[in-house]
Formats: structure tokens, sequence, C-alpha cells
């Protein structure tokens, strides 16, 4: 379980970082944090998130966790299943909508002098904390169903 280990530990960066102000730096940690967590799902599920091309691998796995889930399913129990399904969609949701913004904090915006900064300061200290929060509950979610499997 490699991965959720790494997941805690880019997630601790990220609250530390958090801490400083260091926002884009925070969010690209949770970001990682999220994506180590759903890829340990999908290693443990056999779902490959190879690039198509062949060269390397995915970073967004978004487009992989409708498919974790079929695999899933029949391993839950039926009061379970609504939520995890449900759970699992919403940590798809925030990895595609993190990958993004995180492509923001790296690269900033090409046309825009400053952009960057204007955009992690008022998109970022406003929400921030539920981000974090957010992944933190997903890291465990998947932490919980490995340990089912």
């Amino acid at each position: 379980m490699i991965f959720l280990e790494d997941a805690r530990q880019n997630l601790h960066s990220a609250e530390k970082a958090f801490k400083r102000y260091e926002y884009a730096v925070s969010l690209v940690n949770a970001n990682m944090a999220l994506e180590l967590a759903l890829k340990a799902l999908l290693d443990r599920l056999g779902i490959s998130y190879k690039r198509k091309d062949g060269k390397g691998y995915l970073h967004d796995v978004s487009e992989l966790i409708p498919e974790a889930y079929r695999r899933l399913e029949p391993k839950l129990e039926d009061y379970d299943k609504d939520n995890i399904r449900k759970e699992l969609a919403r940590a798809a949701t925030l990895h595609k909508m993190l990958t993004s913004i995180s492509n923001i904090c790296k690269y900033g915006f090409k046309s825009f002098a400053q952009a960057t900064e204007i955009f992690v300061s008022y998109f970022l200290e406003d929400c921030y904390q539920v981000i974090l929060r957010r992944v933190d509950n997903y890291i465990s979610l998947i932490e919980r169903l490995l340990n089912k499997l």
C-alpha cells in the first residue's frame, strides 16, 4: 500500500504548505495525494492507467473511476453501494478539477501576467480548507475499500 502511504505524505505536505500560505504548492500536493490514493484503488482492481500512446502513465485518472466502481460493486454490501458510488464520483470530480487547477498553479496562464497569483489568492484562500478535508476523506475511504478487498 505504498501509494496510500505516499498519498498521506503528500496530504501532510499540502497541509504544511497551506499553513505557510503557499496555496499553489499546497494544491499541487493535495491533488497528488488524491491521485495516488485513486491509483492505489485502480492497482488493486487491476485497472491500468497507462497512457494510450504507451508513453508513461495518466495523471488524471478520474475517467477510470466508473470502471473501478463496477469492479468493486459486487464486493460491497448492498447498504454501502449507493454511498460509495457517490463518494467515488465526487472523488473523481474533485481530482479532475484539481488536476486542471494544479496545471494553472504550476504553469500559470500564458497570456496574463501575474494571473496565477490572482487566481490562487481568490480561489484557493476561500475554499482550500474544504479541499484538504475532502482529499483526506477520500484517502480514508479508499483505504477502507482496499482493506475490504
